[in-house]
């Protein structure tokens, strides 16, 4: 559909930030969720390792915004202060990887904006 959006007389960035809140609706991102109450330091290694395969090689814009949003979520999820200090780095690589790969703008500042 990005393909089109000129002849549709739409903007690529309109579409994708289009895409991005509608995915924020979706049952999925209420499962992220779920997933971040149930996050804690006895599982955080696992999850800090998928969240790194995702970011290298997920295909698709709500794939990566999503990762990307799921890290704020586990970030800021309550009693998480120290949560994620230990992987910090790992991430940030990840990230930086995904940055520099990316073609989205929204997908970037979203990765930027952590």
């Amino acid at each position: 559909m990005a393909f089109h959006t000129e002849s549709m007389g739409i903007k690529e960035e309109t579409l994708e930030n289009l895409r991005v809140e509608l995915s924020k609706a979706s049952p999925i991102s209420e499962s992220l969720e779920q997933c971040t109450r149930h996050t804690d330091f006895t599982n955080v290694g696992d999850v800090v390792s998928r969240l790194n395969e995702l970011l290298q090689h997920a295909v698709g814009l709500n794939t990566r915004v999503g990762v990307a949003n799921f890290i704020v979520s586990l970030a800021n999820a309550e009693g998480s202060v120290n949560l994620l200090r230990e992987y910090a780095a790992s991430l940030a690589v990840s990230l930086l990887h995904t940055i520099k790969t990316e073609d989205s703008q929204q997908c970037e500042r979203r990765m930027l904006w952590l």
